[in-house]
């Protein structure tokens, strides 16, 4: 497998026993620079293998460094001989580094802090040229890639290594209070996405890569489970449009107490101006609960947002206030998805801040 994902050949010496294949198998993956993960556990670097990466497993997320001087302290000890030496070999280095998701925030900040400290090591003992990454992802996909391949699938496993950030972008996106990296997608459709289990959902996408289809899928699971779906926009005829792919109603286009009674069940889309009590819709998030539980998507957020905000039309400068306030009731959702074109960063901080 490891093979096609390269495009090499792997090489191949039947008779040679397995210690020597072995020898063979990584002066093979040096020759030809290839990527390495490194992760933690030998269950895991053999999961890794078999789904065709080149893969190193340590004894522990900080067996990385040369412990033999007990004088110099930990951070201070230099790279583990053996990695320093196997590195040094690679003419071009790229290295993951996938250490084990955790729940507890005291122990993912640990893990975090080891792969940080051996992205650093290799960068300034090894190759100051290496191109080093940290991977990270919801512990809920499964705690260790091992988990997220048993659980999740191969295809699942490769975007969450494929999303994997460089390690100053990944404590840039430390800093700025992201709970989670966002998966990158090398493909030219966004298809069906892996289980998002993240109560608040920020994607960026571009032109023509097929986001409706994507959130239609979404929006019908989440009806099949139960929950309601609440669509949010700013534009009337982009709004029709959304809610006929997704088979809800539009607020706009309701005219009968069927309709009202399909809103009432299964959800609808609507302006984020007619989110107040007096609107046509008389939804009051201060009183009801009609959200709770509910999928709330907002399309185009960043411009939602900015129409929100800084539109000065006589309408909006009566009621702004009135929509604000039920923005806030939305920490009863079940799941909060914004969507965006450019700026990703500004809505979800934004909204992280709002609803603290």
């Amino acid at each position: 497998m490891l093979e096609h994902r390269v495009d090499l050949d792997q090489p191949k010496h039947p008779f040679l026993h397995e210690t020597c294949y072995g020898k063979q198998f990584w002066e093979w993956a040096i020759a030809n620079n290839l990527p390495v993960v490194i992760t933690e556990g030998a269950k895991k670097t053999a999961c890794l293998l078999c789904a065709g990466y080149v893969a190193i497993g340590l004894p522990g997320i900080w067996n990385f460094s040369d412990t033999s001087d007990r004088s110099i302290a930990a951070f201070k000890a230099p790279l583990n001989p053996w990695l320093q030496s196997f590195f040094s070999r690679f003419q071009q280095l790229e290295i993951t580094i996938a250490f084990d998701a955790d729940s507890r925030v005291s122990t993912a900040l640990d893990v975090y802090n080891a792969a940080s400290r051996l992205a650093n090591k290799i960068t300034w003992l090894v190759n100051r040229k290496a191109v080093v990454k940290i991977a990270q992802w919801h512990p809920e996909l499964g705690k260790g890639v091992d988990d997220i391949f048993v659980q999740n699938g191969i295809e699942t496993l490769e975007t969450v290594l494929n999303s994997a950030l460089p390690l100053q972008v990944s404590k840039f996106r430390k800093s700025i209070n992201l709970s989670y990296p966002v998966l990158d997608f090398n493909r030219r459709h966004l298809d069906k996405l892996p289980k998002l289990y993240a109560k608040i959902v920020a994607i960026k996408f571009p032109k023509n890569t097929g986001k409706t289809w994507t959130l239609s899928q979404m929006v019908s699971d989440a009806i099949k489970a139960g929950h309601k779906v609440i669509v949010l926009g700013h534009i009337v005829q982009l709004m029709s449009h959304l809610c006929d792919r997704f088979g809800i109603q539009f607020l706009n286009d309701m005219t009968s107490k069927k309709d009202w009674l399909e809103a009432l069940y299964f959800g609808l889309g609507l302006c984020i101006d007619s989110l107040h009590p007096n609107s046509k819709a008389k939804i009051d998030l201060t009183v009801d609960n009609y959200l709770d539980g509910c999928l709330l998507v907002v399309d185009e957020s960043e411009q939602v947002l900015n129409h929100l905000l800084h539109a000065d039309t006589k309408y909006l400068r009566k009621k702004r206030a009135e929509i604000m306030t039920q923005l806030k009731i939305v920490k009863t959702l079940q799941k909060f998805i914004w969507l965006t074109l450019t700026y990703l960063i500004f809505p979800f901080s934004f909204l992280e801040k709002w609803l603290n």
